[in-house]
């Protein structure tokens, strides 16, 4: 088994452990292709005995659909997955065109079984799921950069695990009793403080290495969407995201996003003046976004509902009363009354209109 001191001194971040892990798997040439392996869920030396070992699981015996990363550490998983006639679920890379895709084989022959898990293969065979598609999933096998036998799983740094996992679950497409099972070398498996996990990270169940199985403690997971901790910057990067926060507001949910310093500027720039509302965050799903968090109790006026401004049509021409945080009105054109409408969903409409100001009437 691979040694690896566990990272318990000196400044102690998600990013100084993934710092750690990506060099010492480059600097003792445990990485493989694709190399460097910075920036990446890490290929490695032993990745396919790993992938053999999860398919001695029950967990893995018993299911009948199984979601897989498309990372190429478990390329071996997925031909497995594909050979032993599991439905393959696979998601989008970045989740740019859907949140998932069903893996249709041509044939049976080993040959397209090894083109289909491939990770040109997810795009030339995968189907895209539809979000009104009614699948289950027996099971989630994820990748990460460093893992702890507490459970604490962390990725590359950009959030698309924790946001697959809690799509899923919004969609009712997973159970929150579902195992996690992640594969990784031995020497991603190290000391994880608690106290650097955020709210919406998720955590595994079974730890999967080339040499040994690690059952962690179970733990609670997030029911869904934690929206509050999301940038507008990150759902323009995902689209299925304004799809589903949209029916979440239409169910009455809290869907407000957290501020970013663009934003703020944006509509300073609209607005012509500084603007009241503004206050700057980061997205906590990721640790790419910079800001603050000392101004999460501000309590100035209360601003829109921060979803993407996009698109706004006419409802009744008398205000709903019940409904006052949907009433807003514009303050240019100054030539355009629109206090009789109701304003029900903003996308595109700031982007297509950046001399408006919307404000709460």
């Amino acid at each position: 088994m691979a040694t690896f001191t566990p990272i318990l001194e000196g400044d102690i971040t998600k990013a100084s452990i993934r710092h750690k892990i990506w060099k010492h798997l480059e600097d003792s040439n445990i990485a493989l292709h694709p190399r460097p392996v910075f920036s990446h869920i890490p290929n490695y030396r032993g990745a396919t005995e790993a992938c053999d070992n999860i398919t001695k699981l029950d967990a893995y015996k018993y299911a009948t659909s199984i979601k897989v990363n498309p990372d190429k550490s478990q390329e071996e998983l997925r031909f497995l997955a594909l050979r032993d006639r599991k439905q393959l679920y696979v998601p989008t890379p970045r989740l740019k065109n859907g949140l998932l895709n069903y893996i249709q084989l041509p044939e049976p022959s080993t040959k397209a079984i090894r083109r289909c898990a491939s990770y040109n293969g997810i795009s030339e065979f995968g189907r895209e799921i539809d979000l009104d598609d009614e699948i289950r999933i027996d099971l989630v096998v994820t990748g990460c950069v460093a893992v702890s036998r507490e459970g604490w799983r962390i990725g590359k740094g950009e959030g698309y695990a924790d946001l697959e996992v809690a799509m899923m679950l919004l969609l009712r497409i997973m159970t929150p009793e579902i195992l996690i099972i992640t594969s990784v070398h031995d020497s991603q498996v190290v000391e994880i403080p608690e106290s650097i996990m955020q709210p919406h990270d998720i955590p595994v169940d079974i730890i999967v290495t080339p040499t040994q199985v690690i059952n962690c403690p179970r733990r609670p997971r997030p029911p869904g969407i934690i929206w509050n901790l999301l940038t507008t910057e990150m759902l323009s990067e995902i689209p299925i995201l304004n799809v589903l926060r949209e029916r979440e507001y239409s169910s009455g949910a809290d869907v407000s996003l957290k501020k970013t310093p663009e934003d703020n500027a944006q509509l300073d720039r609209a607005s012509g003046s500084k603007s009241k509302r503004g206050v700057s965050y980061r997205c906590l799903y990721t640790d790419r976004c910079s800001g603050g968090e000392e101004n999460n109790n501000y309590q100035g006026e209360k601003s829109l509902p921060n979803v993407p401004y996009t698109s706004i049509r006419q409802a009744s021409p008398v205000p709903n009363p019940d409904r006052e945080d949907e009433l807003y009105e514009a303050s240019s054109p100054p030539d355009v009354d629109v206090s009789k409408y109701q304003v029900i969903n903003f996308t595109d409409f700031y982007a297509q209109n950046p001399d408006w100001t919307l404000y709460k009437q």
